[in-house]
């Protein structure tokens, strides 16, 4: 049970966390072994909630909150173009900025295309603060962790890293990063030709040729790094 502010007893529910984002409740009378969780498996624990559990008044703030960093980054950098669907508390959004990315290839087995200019839907559903806002790329883009048909993002902050108090600042680089190749994850994808391309020699070096990020150079250097040892004498 989650006992609340007002020492109210709530009992806790349990979600399995799907790899496109959605979620599926489990059954409170059973055990996560029964329930088939396996060992990588994403799980969402939180108090249960009932109609009305979100304070409107907490929504709002979570709203302007969200409006005024996005503003606050699109005014420290020029060229990061923001618009919404509403002046006050905005729940819909559409950034426009530039960075060095790739399209998908013109033909099957071809190379992918090099692009600068990028348009993301940023959308905060209705259980936001306490559910993470969905990033859909309206643009073309060759990316791992980019869904090639619904555009939708799963990375960092908008995967299973999010958290109510997200910085909106941070998130605008991180889309920036994303599609410039600085942030990616290799290891799992929406994308597997994305991903094949970016963990193969030739995808690398494309990367780094526009200033993105080269994995493979990271992992040698690790590989040939040894860790530092911290030894000391133990006394008698």
């Amino acid at each position: 049970m989650f006992q609340d502010s007002t020492g109210r007893g709530r009992r806790v529910v349990i979600d399995r966390v799907n790899e496109d984002g959605s979620t599926e409740r489990l059954n409170h009378d059973q055990t996560l072994h029964d329930a088939n969780i396996q060992e990588d498996d994403t799980v969402s624990f939180a108090p249960e909630a009932t109609a009305g559990a979100l304070h409107p008044q907490l929504r709002q703030e979570a709203l302007a909150r969200a409006r005024s960093q996005i503003i606050a980054y699109a005014q420290a950098h020029p060229g990061f173009q923001v618009s919404a669907n509403n002046h006050l508390v905005p729940t819909d959004y559409l950034l426009q900025f530039h960075a060095p990315g790739f399209a998908p290839p013109l033909e099957i087995g071809g190379e992918p295309q090099p692009i600068d200019e990028h348009e993301v839907y940023l959308a905060l559903p209705g259980a936001f603060p306490m559910q993470a806002p969905q990033a859909i790329w309206q643009t073309p883009i060759f990316h791992p962790n980019v869904d090639p048909q619904s555009g939708l993002v799963c990375l960092g902050d908008l995967g299973d890293r999010y958290r109510p108090g997200l910085d909106f600042g941070k998130l605008c680089q991180l889309l920036i990063d994303i599609a410039s190749y600085q942030n990616y994850a290799v290891d799992e994808g929406y994308n597997k030709a994305a991903q094949e391309w970016a963990i193969s020699e030739q995808g690398q070096i494309a990367i780094e040729q526009r200033g993105g990020q080269c994995v493979l150079r990271k992992l040698i250097h690790e590989v040939q790094t040894p860790p530092q040892l911290n030894i000391k004498r133990l006394n008698e």
